[in-house]
């Protein structure tokens, strides 16, 4: 078991052994240290905190998230399916911190998001076909 160092003012144990970890809150030369939580009993805090920060939120202008910073997770695992008694289509990835997230968009915006996935992917097809080409007739 070793402490992992998280935002200021926070670190971590895990115990693989017992499977759980602790969260530690330092105020000074003194770090308080919570109970040891199980995998389920984290994903209920970070469930809590989240909604608990949005309610901080609440009155303030969010911006959109392409104003937001964001920390990428590359190549996650996701999943998709239509829920139709939701009016959309399921959204699932997986991320490696907080597990796996879900979003039901409605189908408007589900092929809206299509539509500019398909864009992207032309775009990059169409610039890797050119710096192909480019390449063959330096080659010559």
């Amino acid at each position: 078991m070793g402490p992992g160092n998280g935002p200021d003012g926070f670190e971590y144990e895990v115990n693989k052994e017992n499977k759980t970890a602790r969260i530690g809150i330092k105020q000074g030369l003194v770090t308080n240290w919570s109970d040891d939580l199980t995998k389920d009993q984290l994903t209920a805090v970070l469930w809590h905190y989240a909604r608990a920060r949005r309610q901080l939120e609440e009155g303030e202008e969010v911006p959109p998230p392409e104003e937001q910073v964001a920390h990428v997770v590359e190549d996650p695992r996701w999943f998709s399916a239509a829920v139709p008694d939701k009016g959309g289509s399921l959204l699932i990835f997986n991320h490696p911190y907080f597990g796996a997230l879900g979003f039901v968009t409605p189908f408007k915006w589900a092929a809206t998001l299509m539509r500019l996935l398909a864009q992207q992917i032309e775009v990059f097809v169409q610039s890797s076909t050119e710096k192909a080409d480019q390449k063959d007739g330096a080659e010559r």
